[in-house]
Parts: structure tokens; C-alpha cells; sequence
């Protein structure tokens, strides 16, 4: 039979705000963030913007063990790019890559491959729907995809990207034209983009 003073003790512990109940673990840092940008202007009568397009991303570090890990880990997942906080796409107009157009505006960005890991994705993410979906940087698989692009991916031996690089670049004879490339470890993924650019 339980005493009062535990019942009452039992009592107080389940009314107790959560916060009160968990055990809570503040953290956070000054982990490195970089950005690729790319743009356009036209330059006929002054300088006048016409594109803005960027990523912007934790950086994480390889190390030499996740060569093996990486191959079954990342099958039939998605994951954040970068690490840290969620990697930031925001574009001032619509990119196309290939036959997926993504409007302007601003997305989460995360990258899934198959479960057979033949197709690897890079992923955009509403940040309204993502939040509302409970999904968060280290668990991202709950967040509904807005946009899938496929990219190329490659394994590179005898070739190490020791932090994360993402870069985007236009091609100077068609400027709208360009690659966007995402290389970490001994692995790379490509895909092209086209900046969909108002003419008027």
C-alpha cells in the first residue's frame, strides 16, 4: 500500500510541466556555415539585378571511417544537407533543373537516395509544411517533399573532399546555364540548372 507522502509526491510529479519532467539539454555553437551564390544582372543601362540565387550550409568534416558506413546508411534515406541547422535555398526566380522547376522563394534542402541506391535526390522542402510536419534537421524523413531533382552521382577514389563544398556556377557563354555540384568525402553529385529569367 502506498503512503500518502508517495502518492502525493507521485501526485505532483505527473502534473509537473514538461519541461520540469524532461531532462533537458541545452547545446548549440559557432559551427561553420558556407554559401554558394549565383547571379545575374543586366548591365545594358546601368546595372540591373535579375537573378539571386543561393545555398547556405553547415559544414561538416569527413573522416576516413565513413567511406564504408556511407554506402549502406544513406540507402533508402533522406538526410540534411550540411549538418547543423537546415541547409537554405533562396532564389529570387524560378530554377529549372531539368524537367522539375522550382519556383522562387525560399526551401529547406535535404538529399535521399533509393532504397536499391541507384537514385540520389536533391530534395526541397517547404519550411512551413516541414515545421508543421514535426520533421527537424537530424530527422528529416518525416517533412513532405516539395520538389525532388535527380542528380548524378560519382565515387571518386584516390579523391578526398575533406569538408563539405557546394557550389553553383553559371556558364559564361549561357550565362542561365549552369552546374550546381556537391562534394564531400570520395563522393560527388552533379546536376544542371537553367535560371528561369523574365525577359521584359
Amino acid at each position: 500500500m502506498h503512503s500518502f507522502a508517495t502518492l502525493l509526491t507521485l501526485f505532483t510529479l505527473s502534473t509537473l510541466p514538461l519541461a520540469a519532467q524532461a531532462k533537458l539539454m541545452p547545446f548549440g555553437g559557432t559551427g561553420q556555415r558556407n554559401n554558394t551564390v549565383v547571379g545575374l544582372a543586366d548591365t545594358s543601362s546601368g546595372f540591373k539585378l535579375m537573378a539571386l540565387v543561393s545555398i547556405t550550409y553547415g559544414v561538416p568534416e569527413w573522416k576516413p571511417e565513413y567511406a564504408d558506413k556511407a554506402e549502406e546508411l544513406t540507402k533508402g534515406r533522406m538526410f540534411r544537407l550540411g549538418r547543423d541547422n537546415w541547409a537554405i535555398f533562396d532564389t529570387t526566380c524560378p530554377v529549372k533543373f531539368g524537367n522539375v522547376t522550382v519556383p522562387a522563394g525560399l526551401y529547406y534542402l535535404g538529399v535521399s537516395r533509393s532504397k536499391d541506391g541507384a537514385v540520389w535526390n536533391l530534395v526541397f522542402l517547404d519550411p512551413a509544411k516541414t515545421k508543421a510536419s514535426g520533421a527537424t534537421p537530424p530527422a528529416p524523413e518525416a517533412a513532405p517533399h516539395a520538389f525532388d531533382v535527380r542528380l548524378v552521382h560519382e565515387r571518386i577514389e584516390g579523391e578526398v573532399t575533406e569538408t563539405l563544398a557546394v557550389t553553383m556556377a553559371g556558364e559564361r557563354d549561357k550565362p542561365t546555364h549552369g552546374t550546381l555540384t556537391i562534394a564531400w568525402g570520395d563522393r560527388k553529385l552533379t546536376g544542371s540548372y537553367d535560371l528561369v529569367i523574365d525577359a521584359r
